[in-house]
């Protein structure tokens, strides 16, 4: 191409400059560098003010993030790249001028995206500083594609080479990422004096003393949640400075191993880190913590699938769209569906109060199925809405799978993000080692999440065979629902039942919204308390209920799965806010307000207790052979190599033992099972 001689035979050019993020500028990779650069190149190849250039930037954008596509608006995208582009379709543009190839596009074949993007809009040239760009020659294209698979290659390679090397570290003793809450980084002289090869991290005397407080108060028995409660009534500041704690993190502070000087460097294989000394508290704490969080999960896991609930795993809160949890509050025999997203988050959302008596809600829907199933016309309107609800199915199953395959290609260009980062040496292998176990963490997920959507995504045949067994079961319902076990009904009640939300009132009250398949959306508005305000509180009248039972009081306590004092001071609270002198009078004035209140009224133990065997010994064989070894003073890992197993099972069953014994020590344990000669 000859020089201009003149402003009306002027080139046209375009300079395109990216950077992954603001640090590049520190390091010679700044825009405004790599602008001045293309300048100087085009001043020497045209002649000073002999071509027009117009200069298209993206700054803090990964390579992996491309143009703009108006049928995924949602998806990221480079708005630099994408108006060269659109420039270039306008023909303003004859010559683009480049720094280096992978500004523009880091991945193979980069002469298929100028076909499609560049070359027929009038590209007659590319001026890259660091490289031969002829897109002309056979040889020159194929030049072009290896660059850009070498610099694709460069950045996979990286992303192994700094894997090895985070491995290698954890090995060595040292943590990886951000300290945890207890810690921080050491000093250059705190590294020098300690005569380490890297820099470890350090304790933090007043967050190590809340640490071992919200160790010392799980083991006692309290819960996370009330942990959480206590820091925030206290106000302890998190680590970064917020004043409100989440059930999450204080979980995720227990259950890491740093705070006992340990590093998990295999999946259940700990080692001692170079900051084992100045530990929060012992390895044995650690796994005896570790050993509680395992035994919740298993008593609360699959919840959702008690028999006893009806709508168990399918009712959401229709606040926050998260599955209502299935549980006995306060260790009582008082079923709920019960929100919990609120506690855990730390804050007072209406989420907080979404909780209503499961047998309530659940007669709500069952007395709508039962009105649906006796009417005349329930099979007709059945065969008529068959086939377009196995239309509708696939069509919901399909933009569910569409949404989570968009959700997993934008963590894969945040990962592209961290990675451009680490690659242009902007970032620590410490802090990229993070960014990456978050990725992960939410890769793995999506892919679950989008397995499970792929594979309820089933043929029209075998949904509409589902859709017509509903068809004969809601026509049936009424006359078969009686006879079938808790586990039969959960099962028929989610066959008929699509969806349901619930949603706490202002006013107290709650809304349940369901749909019923063939017969749409129904909703039913259960009052806190029907009569108006209430006189006594829902316990209160309870206890009254079952006195005018002629029931006593230890017999009340045995029903209500309280303690006769709690039954006493029931009676006299009711007693004084009725105004009346004796019990029997409160029963007479409140009596109205019972019989109102009846169907949302607990007058008897749903769970029984299996009677106790007393010949059956509280240890197992293999429990009480571990906790005499540990009585004669063996350590946990001299137990598992006399017995071939592994220290960590050992942490397991002791802890088991403190908890079928009644204790909160491996001492008090080991006591109490001699004094009754169990060891």
């Amino acid at each position: 191409m000859a020089k201009a001689d003149s402003p009306s035979e002027l080139v046209r050019c375009a300079i395109y400059t990216r950077v992954s993020s603001e640090e590049q500028a520190k390091k010679g990779y700044s825009l405004d560098a790599q602008e001045r650069m293309c300048r100087d190149a085009l001043d020497q190849k045209y002649g000073l003010n002999l071509y027009e250039v117009e200069v298209y930037a993206d700054e803090g954008y990964s390579h992996r993030w491309g143009l703009y596509d108006p049928e995924h608006p949602n998806r990221k995208f480079r708005p630099g790249l994408t108006r060269l582009v659109e420039a270039f379709k306008e023909s303003k543009h004859q010559v683009l001028c480049l720094w280096e190839l992978d500004r523009l596009y880091r991945r193979p074949a980069l002469t298929e995206f100028l076909d499609q993007h560049f070359i027929p809009y009038g590209l007659e040239q590319i001026i890259s500083l660091r490289e031969d760009a002829d897109f002309k020659t056979a040889s020159g294209r194929l030049n072009i594609d290896v660059m850009a698979a070498t610099a694709a290659f460069e950045v996979a390679r990286l992303g192994e080479r700094v894997s090895d090397s985070l491995d290698q570290r954890r090995h060595e003793g040292y943590a990886i990422g951000p300290p945890p809450y207890g810690w921080r980084w050491q000093t250059e002289n705190e590294t020098a004096q300690a005569g380490q090869r890297r820099r470890g991290i350090a304790p933090v005397d007043e967050e190590g003393e809340i640490v071992r407080w919200m160790a010392e108060r799980y083991l006692a028995g309290d819960s996370i949640l009330t942990i959480t409660q206590q820091l925030n009534e206290r106000g302890v500041p998190t680590n970064r400075g917020g004043k409100r704690w989440s059930r999450s993190s204080v979980k995720r502070i227990l259950a890491n191993p740093k705070q006992a000087g340990l590093l998990e460097v295999e999946d259940g294989e700990f080692i001692e880190a170079q900051h084992y000394e100045h530990r929060h508290y012992d390895p044995e704490v650690f796994h005896q913590l570790r050993a509680r969080m395992e035994r919740n999960a298993q008593n609360h896991s699959g919840s959702a699938h008690v028999p006893e609930y009806l709508l168990g795993g399918l009712i959401r809160c229709g606040h926050c769209g998260h599955p209502l949890n299935c549980r006995r509050v306060n260790r009582t025999n008082r079923r709920y569906y019960r929100c919990s997203t609120g506690c855990s988050r730390g804050t007072d959302t209406m989420c907080t109060r979404n909780s209503k008596p499961a047998d309530v809600v659940d007669a709500v829907v069952l007395s709508k199925l039962k009105e649906i199933a006796a009417r005349e016309d329930v099979g007709a309107a059945a065969a008529q809405a068959l086939e377009t609800m196995v239309d509708v199915s696939d069509e919901r199953l399909r933009d569910d799978v569409e949404r989570l395959e968009q959700q997993l290609e934008d963590a894969w260009g945040k990962y592209g993000h961290w990675s451009d980062r680490h690659y242009d040496g902007d970032l620590t292998e410490e802090e990229f080692e993070f960014h990456r176990q978050r990725f992960l963490e939410q890769k793995d997920e999506l892919e679950q999440k989008l397995s499970k959507q792929r594979a309820q995504l089933r043929s029209r045949e075998q949904r509409a065979a589902e859709l017509q067994q509903a068809q004969e079961v809601l026509r049936d319902f009424d006359a078969t629902f009686e006879g079938l076990t808790p586990e039969q009904r959960r099962q028929m009640v989610q066959l008929l039942v699509e969806d349901a939300t619930m949603y706490h009132e202002k006013d107290g009250s709650t809304r349940v919204v369901f749909t019923v398949r063939f017969h749409g959306q129904f909703e039913h508005v259960i009052p806190k308390l029907t009569g108006g305000k209430p006189t006594l509180t829902i316990r209160q009248m309870e206890v009254y209920k079952l006195l005018a039972d002629g029931l006593d009081r230890n017999e009340i306590a045995r029903k209500l799965g309280i303690g006769p004092s709690n039954v006493t001071v029931h009676l006299w609270n009711g007693r004084k806010r009725a105004g009346a002198e004796t019990y029997n009078e409160c029963y007479e004035m409140v009596r109205d307000e019972i019989e109102k209140n009846e169907a949302i009224l607990f007058t008897g133990r749903r769970r029984r207790k299996r009677p106790k065997d007393p010949d059956k010994r509280p240890l197992t064989p293999r429990q009480a052979e571990i906790l005499g070894l540990k009585a004669e003073g063996l350590k946990a890992d001299e137990i598992a190599e006399r017995l071939g197993i592994a220290a960590n099972t050992v942490y397991v069953q002791l802890d088991n033992c403190r908890h079928r014994l009644g204790r909160t020590t491996t001492e008090a344990a080991i006591k109490h099972a001699k004094e009754m000669g169990h060891i």
